[in-house]
């Protein structure tokens, strides 16, 4: 047996498939690694990843599979426009030529467009996978391939979107107190001076934690989404929340995607 990577397009338009529709096609194709886009063109694209002893034998196991999928999900007739099917190493193979050319124009001054898997991704751009679920229609345009593991993207894609959607002003301050990225000085940026007052690092045996000790909602709405982006987590010596009375005293820890997206503010103009 062979595991072969097959893209199926439909004749469907890929922006008439909701977000809930392309999710459940997600889950519905699970057990093959689906993976939805859209093609060049704008159609639906399905791309799976299974085994099967030829290439027409996957062709047409995939084919049936997509297509009973998109008619359960979408309820609606399906054309198939195309099939691409390769073996997944003709894909990488193909994969590492795109790169090298890429790397050959990297060379000239541009970035290097190496490929991220789930995991990769959510750092990158600085979201959880729930996050990243709401990101679909960005994403799928820089969708290199689907492996068992999941989807791939190009990584300079997403830099793309990262740029587009930088962290709201509030959350990168208090991101950057809670990394102890301090803004320079004499005029730090007022969001900075906003986070630091409603903060306080705390050293411990195991390492320094933030104390969150504030009544300030938006600062406290801006750490929970921090939280929902993966960012911050709640410091392992405290069972205390976001959530509760607004005088709570919380403790949070940067995880390594937070130490990532913490940076410097740039000192304000006087």
């Amino acid at each position: 047996m062979t595991s072969f990577s097959i893209e199926i397009e439909f004749d469907m338009r890929h922006t008439n498939v909701s977000d809930n529709a392309a999710s459940a096609l997600v889950d519905a194709l699970r057990d093959i690694h689906g993976a939805v886009g859209a093609a060049p063109n704008g159609n639906l694209s399905v791309i799976v990843t299974l085994n099967a002893t030829s290439a027409i034998n996957a062709s047409t196991l995939a084919a049936d599979l997509a297509s009973a999928a998109v008619i359960a999900v979408t309820s609606s007739p399906t054309v198939i426009t195309g099939i691409t099917t390769m073996t997944e190493d003709e894909a990488d193979r193909r994969l590492a030529d795109d790169d090298q050319d890429d790397q050959g124009q990297d060379d000239e001054g541009g970035e290097a467009d190496g490929l991220a898997g789930i995991a990769e991704t959510c750092d990158i751009l600085g979201v959880s996978e729930a996050g990243l679920r709401r990101l679909t229609d960005e994403l799928t345009p820089h969708l290199a391939t689907t492996r068992a593991s999941g989807p791939l993207y190009r990584v300079t894609g997403l830099l793309d979107i990262a740029r587009r959607h930088p962290l709201p002003p509030l959350e990168q301050a208090l991101l950057n107190v809670i990394g102890a990225k301090h803004a320079p000085s004499p005029n730090p940026d007022p969001y900075y001076q906003r986070a630091k007052a409603a903060l306080v690092l705390d050293e411990t045996p195991i390492g320094t934690r933030t104390l969150v000790r504030t009544s300030d909602a938006q600062v406290r709405h801006a750490l929970a989404a921090l939280l929902e982006r993966g960012l911050v987590v709640p410091a392992p010596e405290t069972n205390e929340t976001l959530t509760g009375a607004p005088d709570l005293s919380s403790a949070v820890v940067l995880t390594a995607r937070g130490h990532r997206h913490s940076r410097p503010l740039p000192t304000q103009s006087s």
